[in-house]
């Protein structure tokens, strides 16, 4: 009888468990976004070095990125499969583009190619490598359509030549 109690209290456990790992990541989440004001403090009130603003500055980019994330997540599990996936490729580089303008607001335009070269490289870099192994795994051989390979390959050439051009 004893044993019939504690297995139909195991999942209560499992799920306050669960339940309690989920409050602590949203705390979390929220107490994060400390840094924003943090950041802005440390800059205009105390007049702290530029590297502290630099890493709080940066912490409160990644939190506010993660939450850009999570909402665009939301709207596409409500939109469907086409709008969400343009609604993710639309937001997913919003931080990246919000940086780029402040640094051409500053006439820096070379280091906005550069941050643009540098992502889209390492993008290709990365998914490549992604691909290569979960394609490569439980196969001897890969193969792939030449007309794919071909056309992006056309396009990252592209993407190179036309990001090293001078401004």
């Amino acid at each position: 009888m004893v044993a019939a109690l504690d297995r139909r209290s195991e999942p209560r456990q499992q799920i306050a468990s669960g339940f309690d790992s989920a409050v602590s990541v949203a705390v979390m989440a929220y107490a994060l976004l400390l840094f924003i004001p943090l950041s802005l403090a440390l800059r205009y009130v105390f007049d702290a070095p530029a590297g502290w603003v630099f890493l709080t500055g940066a912490a409160a980019i990644a939190v506010l990125a993660d939450w850009l994330r999570r909402a665009t997540d939301q709207l596409a599990e409500r939109a469907g499969s086409t709008i969400g996936g343009l609604l993710n490729i639309s937001f997913g580089n919003t931080a990246e583009l919000i940086l780029a303008l402040f640094v051409l607001s500053r006439a820096h335009p070379r280091i906005v190619q550069a941050q643009i070269t540098g992502s889209i490289i390492g993008t290709t870099l990365l998914f490549l490598g992604i691909s290569a192994l979960v394609g490569g795994l439980g196969r001897v051989r890969q193969t792939f359509s030449q007309a794919s390979a071909g056309l992006l390959s056309t396009l990252l050439f592209v993407v190179v030549v036309g990001a090293s051009r001078k401004i």
